[in-house]
């Protein structure tokens, strides 16, 4: 295998950073002869032994040959092209395992995928770059005190925004937990509208309402009238829906049968969508997580802890907030106030979230059409527990915000497309 690369493979065997971050790598992704694996584990064995690694003149003994000449030559360059080394052949192995499947028909997508995540996972967490604190300084407090407008999707609801700073940021992950039918899926809606209105574009996925049910939930959010009102005067409805396009962000809804999505098949959507607005999804919507396919290695508790990291890494990879719900245990419905105690199954929904909302609706509230979101976590930014009453309008799915005048808010957002 390096018998064309002896220089980097010496340089392998005799830099303890490159021992020790990809001798792993090294064994598990090359194809290598005998000999090769021979001196890798004379090195371990003489690192363990001596607690360093072997001088130039050591590695020659053990290797029973000269050690190409590194003098001179930068380490950063060296390990890079030995990563690089590795990453190709590691790709070519894989390319040829698919060929071999292809020919056979035993090839599954979802398994594609998986292995391409792992190649890339493994290679992203040895491909180390370390940030000295006074080189990054200026930009950080830069991107603290002013954060880019590109870089923060607002919900919609204004005292929400203010408590989050501003809104969701990129890279984030937000939950909404509520009991079945108290408005998780109008919250979605509804933040959703909130981003359209800013001009971001948004990958919506439902795996429990159809598209025509979650579309026409989106025609009375856009047109503030409901099902009565629209049929009273379907051309106005129709008027304020058009000029809403012209000036709003772009939305996709796709639905999927429950339990079938994965976070790769995410990846897949996400790039038809671009393609076809040949700009990027500002924001993924899910509706619910709960209903995708959960990582079939691990029990369903620890499953969900790890589907929220993959989503998670789809936000930071692709640049975008990430926005779902969860369910509260039965126990919920008779809560006052939802914490996080009342999430089912598994409380890695809250572990591995970065914001955590809940929707509380009491009977008073469902009789004044009110309610009110709590935080329960805000990695970043804090303000957990703070309360931000809403107005909630069923029949024409709004949410709105009853810190301002909410008849002020919605003639004026009706009024202005």
């Amino acid at each position: 295998m390096f018998e064309r690369k002896e220089a980097l493979f010496d340089f392998f065997l005799l830099s303890e950073e490159a021992f020790v971050l990809f001798k792993d790598l090294v064994l598990e992704k090359l194809d290598l002869d005998g000999s090769e694996r021979a001196i890798i584990h004379k090195v371990e064995d003489f690192k363990n032994k001596f607690r360093r690694m072997p001088t130039v003149k050591e590695l020659e003994l053990l290797k029973e040959r000269p050690v190409s000449d590194l003098r001179g030559l930068d380490s950063n360059v060296l390990s890079k092209e030995f990563l690089d080394f590795i990453r190709n052949e590691a790709i070519k192995r894989w390319v040829i395992s698919v060929a071999d499947k292809l020919e056979k028909k035993k090839v599954k997508v979802e398994e594609l995928f998986e292995d391409v995540r792992e190649l890339v996972n493994d290679f992203t967490s040895k491909d180390l770059r370390l940030k000295q604190l006074g080189d990054m300084v200026d930009k950080v407090l830069e991107r603290m005190l002013e954060p880019p407008e590109t870089e923060i999707i607002s919900t919609g609801i204004k005292s929400l925004d203010e408590v989050l700073y501003g809104g969701i940021r990129k890279g984030e992950f937000l939950c909404v937990i509520a009991p079945p039918g108290r408005g998780k899926t109008m919250s979605l809606i509804n933040f959703c509208y909130g981003a359209l209105l800013t001009r971001k574009n948004i990958l919506f996925i439902t795996l429990e309402l159809s598209e025509e049910q979650i579309i026409a939930r989106f025609i009375r959010r856009i047109s503030q009238k409901s099902r009565k009102e629209i049929r009273l005067d379907l051309e106005g409805t129709k008027g304020i829906l058009y000029r809403f396009l012209d000036v709003a962000g772009k939305l996709f809804v796709c639905y999927f049968k429950p339990h079938i999505l994965t976070a790769d098949e995410i990846l897949i959507i996400l790039e038809r969508a671009s393609y076809h607005l040949k700009e990027p999804i500002d924001l993924v919507i899910i509706d619910y997580f709960d209903r995708m396919k959960m990582p079939s290695r691990f029990e369903y508790r620890v499953a969900c802890g790890f589907l929220i990291d993959y989503l998670r890494d789809i936000a930071i990879e692709k640049h975008l907030a990430m926005v779902s719900a969860t369910q509260a245990n039965r126990a919920s419905l008779q809560a006052k106030i939802i914490t996080e105690e009342f999430v089912s199954e598994s409380f890695k929904k809250i572990e591995n979230s970065d914001i955590v909302l809940s929707l509380n609706r009491t009977q008073k509230d469902e009789e004044h059409n009110t309610g009110k979101f709590i935080v329960l976590k805000n990695r970043e930014w804090g303000n957990v527990g703070a309360n931000i009453p809403v107005l909630i309008d069923w029949e024409r799915s709004y949410i709105g915000d009853l810190k301002y005048d909410s008849s002020t808010i919605s003639e004026g957002e009706a009024g202005s497309v």
